[in-house]
């Protein structure tokens, strides 16, 4: 079922009507609706959907899908993807016509995780393989990642554009690897970064910083440049129990925190807002196992609830125009 969140008309009253029946879930915020948001507030809820429509309006075979357990969610460019480890398939939903269509036939689990690239292939990791598989947007296997002597646990994947690469952490290991984009390792990379060890990386995220990597045992997030060098770390004695992650292109950084079912959001370095809480509510969690961020938008799969909830984010403070000097 999609729920709307309560309140969402009168705080989306600015949103044209025909773009929500379109499916363009991307927010549309004056400057004043900015000031009285909060950084995140419920949107959106999916807790299960109707097959896709088939040519000719047609439903497509199956009935009713109702969500078990999500454990990853990915997005760009309006297609979202979900990972259900209780029914064991991964989903792409359709904003448009508010429904899930089953993506590949790969058995999930929930060891698995997800990436939406900007190129609009899929990747998902594959621990109980040691793998990677990459997906083109209507579920056809591309190819394949792997490296025997340096990929053991694959837990997250980013793409280094600049340098056309594809980068794995590895949860085991410790490191990432690099790829080309044809799937052959390249070089790994070492995330110690020149300072402390980490010790054990949990999520991974591109953003212009470079790259940032959880790291679940140390509680903080470490930020790397992209040949591994340390730039610096923050949420140290704020984050409990770190994982999922996500960063959007104001370089706000949404991290969940299972210890207290929370999605904490740092801006340079700092805390800047706590967000949820345990309960079945709006904007409450009960384990985010998955978070991804898309033209405004965070998704957190939410898992023990059975839902993904689609959160709007508030758009980043336009920076102060500087003072003339009086001459």
């Amino acid at each position: 079922m999609i729920q709307f969140e309560p309140g969402f008309y009168l705080r989306r009253m600015a949103l044209a009507a025909s773009l929500v029946l379109a499916g363009c879930a991307a927010p549309v915020s004056s400057t004043g609706d900015a000031v009285e948001r909060k950084l995140l507030s419920p949107w959106l809820t999916v807790t299960g959907s109707a097959p896709a429509m088939q040519p000719f309006g047609v439903r497509s075979v199956g009935g009713y899908i109702q969500l078990m357990r999500p454990t990853a969610v990915g997005a760009v460019h309006g297609d979202v993807y979900l990972l259900d480890a209780g029914l064991r398939r991964i989903f792409r939903y359709d904003r448009a016509q508010l429904s899930l269509t089953a993506f590949s036939d790969l058995p999930a689990d929930d060891a698995m995780g997800l990436y939406a690239a900007p190129d609009m292939t899929v990747y998902v990791t594959d621990p109980n393989r040691r793998r990677v598989l990459q997906f083109t947007r209507e579920g056809r296997l591309l190819r394949t990642f792997s490296d025997s002597l340096n990929l053991s646990r694959p837990v997250a994947v980013a793409l280094d554009d600049k340098n056309g690469r594809v980068l794995v952490a590895d949860g085991l290991h410790d490191h990432i690897v690099a790829f080309d984009r044809l799937g052959q390792p390249l070089s790994v990379i070492d995330s110690r970064g020149g300072e402390k060890p980490h010790l054990g990386i949990a999520g991974m995220a591109t953003g212009p910083d470079g790259l940032y990597l959880v790291d679940r045992l140390t509680r903080q997030v470490v930020v790397l440049d992209a040949n591994g060098a340390y730039r610096h770390a923050f949420g140290k004695g704020t984050l409990a129990e770190p994982g999922a992650i996500a960063v959007d292109r104001a370089n706000r950084v949404f991290v969940s925190d299972n210890f207290d079912n929370t999605i904490k959001v740092y801006a340079e370095g700092g805390l800047v807002g706590t967000f949820g809480g345990s309960g079945g509510g709006p904007g409450q969690f009960n384990h985010i196992a998955g978070l991804a961020e898309s033209q405004g938008l965070l998704y957190v799969a939410d898992s023990l609830n059975a839902r993904i909830q689609i959160m709007l984010v508030a758009p980043a403070p336009k920076p102060k125009p500087a003072e003339k000097i009086q001459q």
